[in-house]
């Protein structure tokens, strides 16, 4: 395919950096898609005044407004003029071509010839409505087939007019402002420029010598500047996941020790709370059998069997084996505390995490400062 045959001269949108689609050029001669200019414009639209009849350059800012103004904003992209200089033979424009003319009519018609005044395709009709026309009729009209040069691009007329009063020459060169005039210009916009020449004197001048190496230079200036954005990215990348991998393995640290004197207080805890419910159960064992006693001693008082003397003695028995149950009760509990104090050696652990806490915050302020240097 043609687009293989020149595979490095694809011109690029300087809004999408993709591969042109219909290049269209500003008067500050900054290049874009149509379709991305289109959705520039609109959204900028939006975004200012709805009144507003120009728009800001994407690039460099400059107020731009469309030579024809439209209150459709989304025809003004077409009415920039296509750069010629961005035809270059890509996948989009090597072999079929649509004419230009039709296009605007929102017609499709295949083109057969080229204008290297207009950088337009034409196809036969329009052809010939071309050499009718008084205007173009002197036009440079060849068939696509042969209007490429060796290096691929489309044969050209340069247009030498000026962007801004159309139908003013390019005449003066302000050296002041690095910028190409027109007479007009000169008077309203460079009054006060001391550096002003022709342009003819600028461009004998600057064309003697070579500029080939000067441009190389500031691709492989701009290349290199690429690379060390993508090396820095790159050493980005590489660190994040150093630091990432550090926390991570400080946290899990951080989390088996918890979870080891989390283990320990927990046993700690079980034990002394065992121990305490053996007491309990030892003392109620007593007190249970104390409390038995008496309920029988008292189910045995409440029934009058007998005469007065037989229930004195049955009393006085019954009070004598519940002294003798309560003295055993006494023996066997008074040593057990009334009150259980839980005291759990939680101090060494709450130290432990506390010291564990600062390793850890020392840890993290090492790796924000590496961080911050980086």
């Amino acid at each position: 395919m043609m687009a293989e045959a020149y595979p490095n001269q694809a011109f690029r949108c300087l809004l999408c950096s993709q591969n042109y689609n219909q290049l269209r050029e500003l008067p500050c001669f900054h290049t874009f898609c149509s379709t991305c200019l289109t959705l520039y414009i609109k959204a900028e639209h939006v975004a200012g005044d709805d009144d507003r009849p120009f728009f800001p350059c994407p690039v460099c800012d400059r107020p731009t407004a469309p030579i024809t103004p439209n209150p459709f904003v989304d025809t003004w992209a077409k009415a920039f003029p296509i750069n010629p200089i961005s035809l270059a033979p890509t996948a989009e424009n090597a072999d079929v071509q649509d004419c230009a003319a039709c296009l605007r009519d929102e017609e499709n018609s295949p083109a057969e010839v080229w204008c290297t005044y207009c950088t337009e395709f034409l196809c036969k009709q329009c052809r010939v409505s071309h050499k009718r026309n008084k205007v173009s009729a002197e036009h440079k009209l060849l068939p696509i087939t042969d209007a490429r040069d060796a290096s691929g691009f489309f044969d050209i007329s340069i247009s030498e007019n000026c962007p801004t009063h159309t139908d003013k020459m390019l005449d003066v060169y302000c050296l002041d402002h690095s910028e190409m005039c027109c007479s007009v210009c000169v008077s309203l916009l460079h009054r006060t420029c001391s550096n002003i020449k022709s342009m003819e004197e600028v461009v004998r001048k600057t064309m003697q010598c070579s500029r080939e190496t000067e441009w190389q230079e500031i691709r492989d200036e701009a290349e290199k500047m690429l690379e060390d954005d993508d090396a820095e990215i790159a050493k980005i990348n590489s660190k994040e996941k150093e630091v990432s991998a550090n926390m991570t393995k400080h946290v899990k640290h951080a989390k088996d020790h918890l979870d080891g004197m989390h283990a320990t207080c927990q046993t700690e805890c079980s034990r002394q709370f065992d121990l305490f419910r053996q007491q309990l159960a030892f003392r109620r064992q007593h007190n249970e059998a104390f409390h038995t006693k008496s309920t029988n001693t008292a189910l045995l008082m409440s029934h009058q069997l007998g005469s007065d003397r037989q229930r004195f003695i049955t009393r006085e028995k019954a009070k004598g084996q519940l002294s003798g149950h309560f003295r055993c009760v006494d023996k066997n509990t008074k040593k057990q505390p009334e009150a259980y104090d839980i005291t759990l050696n939680i101090e060494t652990v709450i130290g432990d995490i506390m010291k564990l806490t600062r390793k850890y915050r020392h840890d993290i302020d090492k790796i924000t400062k590496v961080t911050e240097c980086f």
